[in-house]
């Protein structure tokens, strides 16, 4: 049998070319993607705490009262009716890891538990992940701030529109 010098594969070299190149498109690539499922996680944040306050509203103009104060990843049985298990409180952007909180930091005496906040009511959400919280502070335009802890919260007042 007689070998033929032109036989059928790659070069090592042509084949460590093809992944560098893979690997470069990749580090351009991942950046961007990485943006977008940050901002798509933002979007969900900022339309679940929309559906929230506009349950508040709700239960306010009924109740002319404010769901009292509960602890992360509990929804308010008050608002359960109004919500109808469209907000999910426990890690609501799947692998996120963040919580949402309902916070009344209104003192039975009518004075703010929190005053150095500036929040009476809102709609928390406990995370570490610093960067979820700046893609929120990009695209959300209302009240958001850092209030205690790993909270971020979105303020709320139920008499606002």
């Amino acid at each position: 049998m007689n070998k033929n010098s032109q036989e059928a594969g790659f070069t090592l070299i042509e084949t460590l070319v093809v992944v560098a190149i893979i690997g470069i498109l990749a580090n351009i690539a991942y950046p961007v993607l990485r943006n977008q499922i940050l901002k798509a996680q933002a979007v969900r944040v900022i339309s679940d705490f929309k559906t929230v306050r506009r349950a508040l509203i709700e239960y306010y103009r009924d109740s002319n009262t404010y769901p009292r104060d509960y602890y992360p990843g509990k929804e308010p049985p008050e608002l359960k009716p109004y919500l109808e298990g469209k907000v999910n409180w426990k890690n609501p952007v799947g692998g996120a890891g963040i919580l949402y909180d309902w916070e009344n930091w209104v003192l039975p005496n009518g004075r703010d538990k929190h005053h150095w906040t500036h929040v009476r009511y809102g709609l928390s959400l406990t995370t570490r992940n610093r960067d979820l919280i700046n893609m929120i502070s990009k695209v959300y335009r209302g009240p958001f701030h850092y209030t205690l802890g790993r909270n971020y919260t979105f303020v709320m007042e139920a008499t606002r529109d």
